[in-house]
């Protein structure tokens, strides 16, 4: 039988991978960039024409992350995508059950997500000596209920999956399961800009992008984000808005707290128990679905030497790394 030769194989190509991250990276630098720098000035020109304020109203700190952020720097950085192919992921239905299975390990990751930022934040605390703060969770909780309904039920879920899912993984489908997991919760947990969030929205994002990639239908993963906010945030501010503040009280006080309005602080002990018991169930599924969530992740074709270089390496990517560390840098001073 005749010999055949057909040649080396040809080398790997990795510039449509690049291509694709790098604009990405330019997509979320520029949102972070602008919103940031838009923000800056919106508060200045509120300080010009209020030179004796002393505190920012309710209403001027929720205009100026949805004007900065939304109508600002939303269209600027989509601008970056243009010519960009997408390959949406092919659409799957999940049963109610397999939503809330997925819904009690993302409260696990989130909770030892929130653990680690802690560990870290105390860490840092530590050294420089200021305490942390997150402005945007302050505003939420100062913010009158229905705003805050309205962002962290609607607003804020449908915007950051479609950001950092659907426009991110239907132009990095090809790439395969994990780089898609990982450059969407890695650019997930940048983008929140401290520490405090950064190691709990990492965590989130992974399973949001894993949740995304895998069914091709944002609404599971808008859904996930929802409920995560109502019971991490908006329930346990409802009930305090109606109950007395029993986490404040000490000693006498809190006993005459608790004989008096006993099922209030029932009501309240539960709302604050409920997130870590979904986090124990969370922990408890992920162990026995491991092995099946790992056999479903579709195979990379970035060989090795070169899934770094493609996920991270680019000058968009570098940009959009190097803002955010700074965003956290002085999130830690101001």
């Amino acid at each position: 039988m005749d010999d055949f030769y057909y040649g080396d194989p040809a080398p790997f190509d990795k510039k449509p991978y690049s291509r694709a991250t790098n604009r990405l990276g330019l997509t979320y630098f520029v949102l972070c960039l602008v919103s940031n720098v838009a923000a800056i000035l919106l508060s200045a020109v509120y300080l010009w024409l209020h030179p004796n304020a002393t505190a920012y109203p309710d209403w001027l700190n929720w205009t100026i992350t949805i004007v900065s952020l939304y109508l600002i720097a939303t269209p600027l950085s989509l601008l970056c995508l243009l010519g960009i192919p997408k390959t949406p992921p092919a659409r799957r239905r999940i049963s109610f059950r397999t939503f809330l299975i997925f819904a009690l390990i993302a409260f696990a990751l989130m909770i030892g997500g929130s653990i680690i930022g802690q560990s870290v934040n105390s860490v840092v605390e530590s050294f420089v000596g200021i305490e942390q703060g997150e402005d945007l969770t302050e505003a939420l909780e100062s913010s009158a209920l229905w705003l805050t309904c309205l962002y962290s039920l609607v607003i804020a879920p449908v915007m950051e999956e479609l950001f950092f899912r659907k426009l991110l993984i239907d132009r990095t489908c090809g790439m395969g399961t994990w780089p898609c997991v990982l450059f969407s919760g890695i650019a997930f947990g940048l983008f929140h800009g401290n520490l405090e969030q950064f190691f709990y929205a990492t965590l989130l994002g992974f399973l949001l992008a894993y949740v995304y990639y895998n069914t091709g239908n944002l609404w599971y993963t808008v859904g996930l984000h929802s409920v995560l906010n109502f019971f991490g945030g908006i329930l346990p501010t409802i009930v305090w808005e109606y109950t007395p503040d029993f986490f404040s009280l000490e000693g006498e006080a809190l006993t005459e707290a608790i004989v008096s309005h006993p099922v209030a602080f029932l009501l309240n002990l539960l709302v604050a128990l409920l997130p870590y018991l979904f986090a124990l169930l969370g922990v408890l599924f992920l162990v026995l679905n491991a092995r099946k969530l790992w056999r479903a992740a579709t195979p990379t074709p970035l060989p090795g030497e070169h899934r770094v270089s493609v996920l991270l390496g680019t000058p968009g990517a570098i940009l959009f790394l190097a803002v955010s560390l700074l965003s956290i840098v002085l999130s830690i001073f101001s």
